[in-house]
């Protein structure tokens, strides 16, 4: 016997409705569980799937900060699953959307904000690295899937750029353009904010993890002397004063 309609939509918002105030530290359970692509964890969840907070995101056992979301429903119209996010901490913020594929796949989209330099080599597995500064993102978007990033584009400057090991040195100003191609490969087209050092530079990650930096460095005579020796120890030097600089290796 079939159910009156007004029956049927009833039960129907009443399961919708349970859905949408599932406690945060349910659904946030399924997210972060042992089979889940994405090494994220959440510390101290609130609110509802619909729309909640936790007090800290872990990203691979290191805390980014405190986290908001609101769920976005027109977008299960294009079969996705999308938030709109807050992320906070000292003297860090970022905001921007969210979205898991219902076939498979993650995505960050229109992420604006600032972070700190020294927390990224932690999460790029590249712990051996040190680096400081802050780095603005201006509509920045990336795509993670089978367990690895595949997709990125957008702008990133690195302000105050220093690199304290395996060198130190004091670099300044950088800007990265961003974008992929039709086979996976992450380009950043790398140069100087009119700084002290001219660096003009191309680094590519391959889908198998794979990079390479190609470029030059011109230095002036306000330039670190540290970046100097460094120069000509690793780079070839120019008859017009500039390093060729090359260098591969395996993320």
């Amino acid at each position: 016997m079939r159910l009156p309609a007004t029956i049927s939509l009833g039960i129907a918002s009443y399961l919708l409705f349970l859905l949408l105030n599932l406690p945060a530290q349910q659904i946030l359970g399924w997210v972060s569980g042992s089979g889940s692509e994405i090494p994220l964890t959440f510390d101290r969840p609130s609110g509802t799937i619909w729309s909640g907070e936790a007090e800290k995101a872990i990203y691979q056992r290191m805390p980014l900060g405190k986290i908001k979301w609101r769920f976005q429903p027109t977008s299960l119209l294009l079969g996705r699953l999308s938030y709109e996010i807050e992320l906070t901490d000292a003297g860090q913020k970022v905001t921007g959307t969210a979205q898991a594929r219902l076939g498979g796949g993650y995505w960050l989209e229109e992420v604006q904000g600032l972070i700190l330099a020294e927390s990224i080599p932690q999460m790029i597995g590249q712990k051996q690295f040190s680096i400081r500064g802050r780095v603005d993102m201006n509509n920045v978007s990336l795509s993670y899937d089978d367990g690895r990033l595949n997709r990125t584009e957008g702008q990133v400057r690195w302000l105050d750029a220093t690199i304290e090991s395996p060198l130190n040195l004091k670099v300044g100003d950088l800007q990265a353009d961003l974008t992929t191609d039709d086979n996976g490969t992450i380009a950043a087209e790398i140069k100087d904010l009119k700084g002290a050092t001219a660096i003009k530079a191309e680094a590519r990650l391959s889908i198998d993890g794979n990079f390479q930096i190609d470029g030059t460095v011109k230095p002036s005579s306000r330039t670190d002397p540290g970046l100097n020796s460094a120069l000509g120890a690793i780079g070839r030097k120019k008859p017009d004063g500039s390093f060729q600089l090359k260098y591969s290796g395996r993320i």
